[in-house]
């Protein structure tokens, strides 16, 4: 089994800044953590709730966001498929807000 892991910075109450670029860590967990395991990993950050998704270029472990408007929320979505085909994905609706 395995999943991928988002690790932005946010307030206490799970908020950011509103709008302004962040870059957020994003790894893979469980039994295709290590690189030569990992065939591929997509990720995707949604606006609206999930119903359009755009996907992300990964750099260096890190994705780049514009962070939502005040009061409205971020999702994400990672696909990771291992060397033997196996895939999981993995989607956070309202990761967080903005503030």
């Amino acid at each position: 089994m395995f999943t991928a892991q988002f690790s932005p910075v946010l307030a206490m109450d799970s908020t950011a800044k509103a709008s302004p670029m962040m870059t957020i860590p994003v790894r893979v967990l469980g039994s295709a953590p290590r690189r030569q395991n990992v065939m591929s990993l997509r990720v995707y950050v949604s606006y609206d709730g999930g119903k359009n998704w755009k996907a992300l270029t990964i750099r260096q472990g890190k994705v780049v966001v514009r962070n939502p408007a005040v009061g409205k929320g971020i999702s994400f979505r990672a696909e990771v498929t291992d060397t033997k085909g196996d895939k999981a994905t993995l989607s956070i609706y309202d990761a967080y807000r903005g503030m």
